[in-house]
């Protein structure tokens, strides 16, 4: 990331988690129409749940019905 982030947004301490949540309200604020695809914490592989042949099958399975649904018309 470099010296030109930042990294206020890893809290005082400078260490932890980059807290995006201030940043996806704001957005989802100004377009109520915005959809959002968060999958951390709802596959068996927790947050690395690309290396789990299921769970990525899932993930994948899961992000093509949420564009059909966003985007309707979309191809695959």
């Amino acid at each position: 990331m470099g010296k030109n982030w930042d990294w206020k947004t890893w809290g005082d301490e400078g260490g932890g988690y980059a807290n995006v949540a201030p940043w996806y309200g704001g957005a989802m604020r100004r377009n109520p129409k915005l959809k959002v695809f968060l999958a951390g914490g709802w596959y068996e592989a927790g947050h690395m749940m690309y290396l789990n042949r299921a769970a990525l099958d899932k993930l994948t399975d899961d992000v093509r019905h949420f564009v059909k649904a966003a985007a309707p018309g979309a191809s695959e």
